[in-house]
């Protein structure tokens, strides 16, 4: 084997534009970013773990349309429960907001070819419902926060309500949001 034949193995990678590479940067880069976190908050880190995460989300990167993004979003999300004592801390925040991070580059690259380059318009769509759905996690932390400091019990109805509302917010957003004659879906 010459190294002419290992060029040749990495070919189809070349014609793959930047664009999408950022993405599987970006999307590799917040499950690792999740992981080291959720390790801050425990007080240590698992060097095998992170590795696991970067290697699956990696794969998951390659084929998006798989259930290897699944795997990925489990293990992570099983990590925190497992290894996190503190519901309130802040750092719970920017983990969720990773592991969205995660799920919209993998959701993003799965309903475009590998060589497809995304309009912008797509992009900032995607970026502004993205922008909504941060803002309603942030308030959905800050509800568990102020009833987490008044001692209160998690009241059912009033976590309901929240829901709703953080809901019908985006709702109203994309609605808003969506471009005449755009369809339901875009």
């Amino acid at each position: 084997m010459n190294l002419a034949e290992v060029e040749h193995w990495f070919d189809p990678l070349r014609t793959i534009p930047a664009q999408r590479w950022g993405l599987i940067a970006v999307t590799v880069a917040a499950a690792v970013v999740a992981v080291t976190l959720t390790g801050v908050v425990a007080g240590h880190s698992n060097t095998v773990l992170l590795i696991v995460v970067f290697l699956t989300a990696l794969a998951a990167s390659a084929r998006p349309d798989l259930h290897t993004a699944l795997l990925v979003e489990t293990i992570v999300v099983w990590h925190w429960f497992v290894v996190t004592d503190d519901p309130v801390t802040p750092l719970a925040v920017p983990m969720a907001l990773c592991v969205f991070v995660f799920h919209v580059g993998i959701a993003l690259m799965a309903v475009a070819p590998t060589r497809a380059i995304i309009d912008r318009t797509i992009i900032r769509r995607w970026s502004v419902r993205s922008g909504y759905v941060v803002v309603a996690t942030v308030a959905a932390w800050l509800l568990v926060v102020v009833l987490d400091g008044r001692r209160a019990p998690g009241s059912v109805a009033l976590t309901f309500v929240a829901f709703v509302t953080l809901t019908g917010l985006v709702l109203a957003a994309r609605l808003h949001s969506a471009p005449a004659g755009a369809d339901a879906d875009g």
